[in-house]
């Protein structure tokens, strides 16, 4: 639309971290050449660096840092749902969640130390294994 109403032109862009610049050049036909006719409008924007002004920490980080935790929560939850499902597979957990949550009143360290002297049932080798995750 420019170019129908006041000739070719080029459109210089600075793009930087907090600001883009911008400016238009009206070009006209030398020979075989396109040369600098005159300038058009040009301007600067300037948004805010993402930095609160007090401290100069970045307003994300809050939000980072909560997502790292939710991550970490989800990824953590996800390997015991995992290691669940392989002890109920091999047999040292049991299939129902009842039972299961019997079994979590075991301390599992008094587990861990009577399996040094003599055999556990396998379901309690499965609470010791499971305390390890």
């Amino acid at each position: 639309m420019l170019e129908k109403r006041f000739g070719p032109y080029r459109l210089g862009l600075d793009i930087g971290s907090n600001s883009i610049g911008w400016f238009i050049v009206w070009l006209e036909r030398d020979g075989d050449k396109w040369r600098p006719k005159g300038t058009g409008p040009g301007g600067v924007r300037v948004y805010s660096d993402g930095r609160d002004p007090q401290s100069g920490a970045s307003n994300a980080a809050d939000r980072r840092l909560a997502r790292g935790m939710r991550r970490r929560r989800d990824r953590f939850v996800d390997r015991q749902k995992t290691l669940m499902e392989a002890l109920v597979a091999a047999g040292l957990m049991p299939g129902d969640v009842a039972a299961r949550k019997a079994l979590e009143a075991l301390d599992p360290y008094e587990l861990r130390a009577a399996a040094i002297d003599g055999p556990l049932p396998a379901h309690h080798v499965g609470r010791a294994l499971f305390h390890l995750n």
